[in-house]
């Protein structure tokens, strides 16, 4: 009756189904008990996932850190080499400081250092070498004692003339390199010029550098000489017609040849023995001394200047200049004939040009021996017969060297030429001894 269950009728299910008889207490706990168990497992689940995405976290933070380790390590072992490197200075307020972190003046020392070294290769070492020696051996030649030579003045002097020489002398052969440089690009690629390591414009500053200070130091009145200063003004003459269009001497080799032969025959051995006796006189005070405001050339023979010695030592370098004129070009045939140049060594060939060249300068040094060993044994002094073994010494060397020599290699013609300036040199080296 509406629907209502009698109390014998739930007594009746309940005694027929004993595990559906409900304990209403422990029902309760059943469900809370549950309850706690599912939020234990999403408790579980949810924690589980934090955790991988916290380990996953913690394995990039592990990474990062290990690699800035190793890149801290690598930037410890690299100061360590550089401190072991560069020196340090003294600790000030107790820290010590590299004396080459200034980069800046790191750069500024190396730039004058290549600096240096192009302006070296541009002045040509090797007619350096030969300018100092002719012009310390000329003016040692001509002084009557060795002690008279190394007085104070006298050596004011040989410096003076020296130092306006190598003006002169970086003018010359550099004027020669900024008209060549086509050329040299072929024959000679190591130049500054031509490798490019020197520009055109810084060319030209330091001849026009060079020619300033190489006349305005020999005109200065108080060491000069009219032979010293016509030496100097004759010397950049000669060099730049050799060298400059539109004259260009060196287009022919009568000229190129007449040109260097004068210069380092000629003009320089006349010039500097003359500067140096005149200098020696007015030092010594003899009254027949020149006042070099007022030099003449009429009073140059009555001194003597045009001596037998001077003669002698001016013809026997004439040779020798000319033989240099000769020589120097062989190695160059290939880029002379290019571009028109038609020397000696293009027109006759570069193996008949060097063999002259060789026989006409070891028979110079020959006859040379043998006169300064003639006036050796007839005036019994030992320096002149030094002078003359070493005269046919430098011969023997030249005739000796010359075999094997294939004049068609430029590297192995240019090396022969070398060795000719190397006897140049020794032959100014013995010339004192031949006084």
């Amino acid at each position: 009756e509406g629907g209502k269950e009698s109390p014998g009728e739930m007594r009746r299910v309940s005694s027929h189904v004993p595990w559906a008889t409900v304990d209403f207490k422990r029902a309760t706990l059943t469900l809370e008990s549950m309850k706690m168990l599912i939020f234990c497992i999403f408790w579980v689940v949810g924690a589980s996932h934090v955790a991988i995405k916290g380990s996953a976290m913690t394995t990039k933070v592990i990474n990062a850190r290990n690699k800035l380790g190793l890149n801290m390590r690598n930037i410890e072992k690299r100061i360590k080499l550089y401190r072991e490197a560069i020196p340090f200075d003294q600790p000030r307020d107790g820290v010590s400081t590299p004396r080459s972190l200034d980069f800046n003046s790191e750069r500024k020392r190396s730039s004058i250092i290549r600096g240096v070294k192009t302006l070296w290769k541009f002045s040509r070492p090797h007619t350096i070498i030969g300018t100092i020696t002719s012009v310390i051996a000329l003016h040692l030649c001509m002084v009557p004692m060795w002690a008279s030579a190394f007085t104070p003045e006298f050596l004011m002097v040989i410096g003076h003339a020296l130092i306006s020489s190598l003006f002169i002398n970086v003018f010359i052969v550099g004027l020669n390199q900024l008209t060549d440089i086509e050329i040299d690009k072929i024959n000679k690629p190591e130049l500054p010029l031509a490798s490019g390591e020197l520009s055109k414009r810084n060319g030209i500053i330091v001849i026009l550098t060079a020619l300033a200070l190489g006349l305005g130091i020999g005109m200065q009145t108080s060491l000069t000489s009219l032979p010293l200063q016509g030496t100097l003004i004759a010397s950049a003459v000669l060099g730049t017609l050799y060298s400059l269009p539109p004259f260009r001497l060196k287009r022919f080799p009568v000229t190129a040849a007449f040109c260097i032969s004068a210069v380092r025959g000629f003009v320089i051995n006349w010039g500097f023995a003359s500067h140096a006796l005149l200098s020696f006189l007015r030092i010594s005070g003899d009254p027949n001394g020149p006042n070099p405001g007022i030099d003449t050339l009429g009073n140059l023979g009555s001194l003597g200047i045009a001596s037998e010695r001077v003669a002698i030592i001016a013809s026997f370098y004439t040779i020798y200049g000319i033989v240099i004129a000769l020589a120097k070009d062989v190695p160059d045939v290939a880029g002379d004939l290019k571009f028109g140049i038609r020397t000696f060594s293009v027109r006759k060939g570069p193996d008949f040009v060097l063999s002259f060249a060789q026989w006409l300068l070891s028979i110079t040094h020959f006859i040379a021996g043998g006169i300064l060993a003639s006036q050796a044994l007839a005036a019994n002094t030992a320096q002149r017969l030094i002078a003359a073994f070493m005269a046919i010494l430098a011969g023997v060397s030249i005739r000796t060297e010359r075999r094997g020599v294939d004049a068609n290699d430029p590297k192995a013609a240019y090396d022969y030429y070398m060795h000719l300036w190397k006897m140049f040199y020794l032959s100014y080296l013995v010339l004192p001894l031949a006084r």
